[in-house]
């Protein structure tokens, strides 16, 4: 993770829309148990459950997959593969994220029962419809310029459409370059942001600034943001009654806390499958600390509406078998270890880590660029404790469901990658 994680990046389509808007503003809107050592009150007894991804959208390559029927062996071709599971040169043990924060436990984390079975999903394609957008900018544009302080102005919609069929529009609100309310699309959701600086980080709502104390629980957050709620629901004109939290550590010791508000809905999708709610519309609130300091204020908020049902716009694929924690640990043992977001230089110059003795594994859908969805055992080893009180995890991701082909692809992935020419950065040569 990095030390300042964006919560929300604008694609390129977003920086054509906007024109000529400055280009640093738009570069800143850019339950099986295991035994293992003793950590943070973990005792030896790990139970596998889900773990809500940190990231809101992560950075993997596509994969071809395919089922010998509804529910069987998940099959990997080899030969259609790019990059997704891009490692096998460094058996794996380079290949890691890393995560922050003072303890396991800290990451929010909620439970998951295990089944003989578990579904690959697959994104479908989305093709919005304009009146829908129009009817959402409509909603929320005021209410949007009103927080941030913007001009409201007239805006152009514009429409583009991807090769696989995904339609989606955009349109910017604001008489002033440096300061934009973005209304677009991404992924399934429609979305409203704001673009650019303000003088003064911190939002008001109604004239009051809302605050926590970087030490505070949960419960307590929630209880001093009542009032918050209440007055953004009558802004907004929603009515949305729970509230989840998602804290977001740094290596510095920051944190900041992702407080979505929405309404339960019902869906058969494991709730683990992504960190936002499962429903059809939410806000999103980001309290940070704005003067570097341990009171977190409110200083973000967006609103989104999904465009298709959840359970329509993930198409399950079949069912695979789920594999046993000693299953994964024995592929994890032999550098099986699926990539992220960690490029080929940054993993050749990480230590090498030896998950023989990891602290914890969890569960959690990991998305190809292709749109498939697979879940994947997550393994952590702590790696250090720093002066700021953060502990340092590498997270490792694993197949959690059977995979023909698994030993084809790494090798096909080996050989790929042995014939890359590829700099390797080390100690020795940075000092030189």
């Amino acid at each position: 993770m990095d030390d300042k994680r964006i919560a929300e990046q604008y694609c390129e389509r977003d920086e054509q829309a906007i024109g000529g808007i400055d280009e640093k503003i738009i570069a800143e809107a850019k339950a099986p148990t295991r035994t293992k050592k003793h950590r943070d009150g973990y005792g030896r007894a790990v139970v596998l459950v889900a773990c809500l991804s940190l990231a809101v959208a992560m950075a993997v390559s596509v994969f071809m997959v395919a089922f010998d029927g509804n529910i069987g062996t998940l099959t990997l071709d080899e030969h259609d593969l790019y990059d997704m599971f891009d490692q096998s040169k460094y058996d794996g043990v380079r290949y890691y994220k890393k995560v922050y924060a003072p303890n396991l436990q800290a990451l929010n984390i909620t439970g998951a029962e295990y089944s003989e079975y578990l579904p690959v999903y697959k994104n479908s394609a989305v093709k919005a419809s304009k009146s829908d957008f129009k009817n959402f900018i409509k909603k929320y544009s005021s209410a949007a310029c009103g927080l941030y302080g913007v001009q409201m102005s007239d805006h152009t919609i514009e429409r583009y459409e991807n090769d696989d069929g995904t339609v989606y529009y955009s349109a910017y609100i604001g008489d002033k370059k440096s300061e934009l309310i973005a209304f677009s699309m991404q992924d399934n959701q429609m979305y409203f942001k704001f673009i650019g600086t303000r003088e003064d980080e911190r939002l008001s709502v109604n004239g009051e600034y809302f605050s926590v104390d970087m030490g505070d629980t949960d419960e307590a957050i929630a209880h001093k943001l009542t009032d918050a709620v209440t007055a953004l629901n009558d802004m907004l004109g929603t009515d949305y009654e729970r509230m989840k939290l998602v804290n977001d550590y740094s290596i510095s010791g920051k944190k900041d806390v992702y407080v979505y508000l929405y309404n339960d809905e019902y869906t058969v999708l494991p709730e683990y499958i992504r960190e936002e709610p499962l429903t059809a519309d939410y806000i999103k609130l980001t309290l940070s600390s704005a003067y570097m300091s341990d009171e977190l204020f409110l200083v973000d908020l967006s609103a989104y509406r999904a465009i298709t049902p959840w359970d329509e716009y993930y198409e399950s694929m079949g069912k695979s078998r789920m594999l046993t924690v000693e299953q994964a640990e024995a592929l994890l043992q032999k550098g099986y270890v699926f990539n992220t977001s960690v490029c080929e230089l940054c993993a050749s110059s990480q230590a090498e880590v030896d998950f023989s003795e990891y602290d914890a594994v969890f569960l959690e859908y990991l998305r190809g660029d292709d749109g498939t969805v697979l879940p994947c055992y997550t393994f952590y080893k702590e790696l250090e404790e720093n002066t700021s009180g953060m502990r340092i995890y590498a997270k490792a991701y694993v197949t959690a469901v059977e995979i023909d082909g698994l030993d084809r692809y790494f090798a096909a992935m080996h050989e790929r990658h042995v014939s890359l020419p590829m700099i390797i950065t080390t100690e020795s040569t940075l000092s030189e």
